[in-house]
């Protein structure tokens, strides 16, 4: 490690990163949740030097873009992603991703096992749906704690048949 400076002593860019809260791995890919920046970073291959820029990002309409959004193709202080194969047969995958402000889990669904269908920034990745909110996707978060909504969710997880969510509110 060169520097222990939020961005590198720097700016938001493809490389560097902005209170990294959640970390997954598939073994070959490496999907990070860059708080601050408003964006999932995305190595489609482990890694090997410091300061390599990632190939792919969700959340963000540049590389150097780090404000919060409602929007189906923004988010709002993501803190967690994971990745599941959900459809072997077809090599679909789907990311999932908490966000504590927005009080939600942003799904994205139908990625292809080599994720072509994601594309760099400028990103036109929309989420399919979100869990844990009664807004529509694209409104203000409703951040609330009832049986349907969460609060401040921190991680969540699945297999694919279950959904474990840590709600914080």
């Amino acid at each position: 490690f060169t520097s222990g400076e939020v961005m590198q002593g720097g700016t938001t860019l493809q490389g560097t990163l902005n209170y990294p809260r959640g970390v997954f791995t598939d073994g070959t890919r490496v999907f990070v949740a860059d708080a601050s920046s408003n964006r999932v970073l995305i190595w489609t291959s482990w890694p090997t030097s410091n300061g390599q820029n990632p190939n792919l990002a969700l959340g963000q309409s540049a590389w150097t873009g780090a404000g919060a959004a409602n929007a189906a193709t923004g988010f709002n202080v993501p803190t967690d992603v994971d990745f599941l194969n959900y459809d072997v047969g077809n090599g679909l995958y789907r990311i999932l991703v908490t966000e504590s402000t927005g009080c939600r889990i942003r799904v994205f669904n139908g990625l292809t096992v080599t994720l072509p269908s994601l594309s760099p920034p400028p990103s036109s990745n929309s989420a399919s749906y979100d869990i844990g909110t009664s807004a529509a996707i694209g409104a203000a978060p409703v951040c609330s704690t009832t049986q349907a909504t969460l609060n401040a969710p921190r991680a969540a997880w699945t297999d694919g048949t279950y959904l474990v969510v840590a709600d914080t509110g």
